[in-house]
């Protein structure tokens, strides 16, 4: 409940392999995904958080997302819109999030 209070309705995401997901199946999938860290231990850091623009109730800003899995590591490098919205947690909702590999990190498929 609280991932869809900081999704906004329009909320779409461009995956590192080109998929654009809307905010249902995103819900959906993370709710399935739910305690599947207890069966590969792991964690997900941010790291280099920028803010690049903020203005007009709008912000936009880059960081990397590394996922340290099982052993493995990959990292995206992510590029967030945000939107102010009263009542959300911290004012803010994501509009739309578009991710890529960082070179070098993507898994071995």
């Amino acid at each position: 409940a609280a991932f869809r209070d900081v999704i906004a309705p329009s909320f779409v995401t461009i995956d590192p392999y080109g998929a654009m997901i809307e905010r249902e199946p995103i819900v959906a999938a993370l709710r399935g995904a739910h305690g599947r860290w207890r069966e590969a231990p792991g964690r997900i850091r941010i790291e280099n958080f920028r803010l690049h623009q903020e203005g007009g109730g709008l912000a936009l800003a880059t960081y990397e997302e590394w996922h340290d899995v099982g052993g493995d590591t990959v990292a995206r490098l992510s590029s967030v819109l945000f939107g102010a919205h009263e009542g959300a947690p911290n004012g803010l909702v994501w509009l739309h999030l578009h991710e890529v590999w960082v070179p070098g990190w993507a898994p071995a498929d």
